[in-house]
């Protein structure tokens, strides 16, 4: 019969390699990850690669730009997605020139609520006007600058 005091020493004796093993490599990912000083892009752990505004990289997501409902100007680059929050999902938008942004209308789908957001598609400026959907009221107007 084994005693509990002999199998504790063992899984002691066992578990130590293996938690110094995982420390170790938790300060390997960690050095790696906080490393400065490359302009290259890197590489995430999926082994995608992080790639500038307006490029294109297969499977590759950039965050969108963020509008508040109390911004009046905001710049962008070719190829983001520009979001505005702060309004009924279902407000109404519209853009003064649709060769550079593409608007898409927010709203509702099931149980999921989608801002209302535009896609810059070239370089150059627009007016976003945001209305109420009910009464047709001006809820904001926002100049959008697009870059390269």
């Amino acid at each position: 019969m084994v005693r509990i005091s002999e199998l504790a020493g063992g899984v002691r004796r066992l578990c130590r390699p293996i938690g110094m093993a995982l420390i170790g490599l938790s300060v390997a990912v960690f050095a790696v990850g906080c490393s400065s000083g490359s302009t290259s892009p890197s590489a995430s752990p999926s082994g995608s690669v992080a790639t500038p505004s307006g490029s294109s990289s297969a499977g590759q997501v950039l965050p969108p730009v963020m509008v508040s409902n109390t911004q009046t100007q905001v710049s962008a680059k070719v190829g983001d997605t520009i979001v505005f929050s702060g309004h009924p999902v279902d407000a109404k938008i519209a853009a003064s020139d649709g060769s550079v942004l593409e608007i898409r209308q927010g709203g509702k789908s099931g149980s999921s609520e989608e801002n209302p957001s535009a896609r810059a598609l070239k370089a150059g400026s627009a007016e976003v006007t945001i209305t109420n959907p009910g009464d047709g009221k001006v809820l904001q107007t926002v100049e959008v600058t697009i870059t390269r």
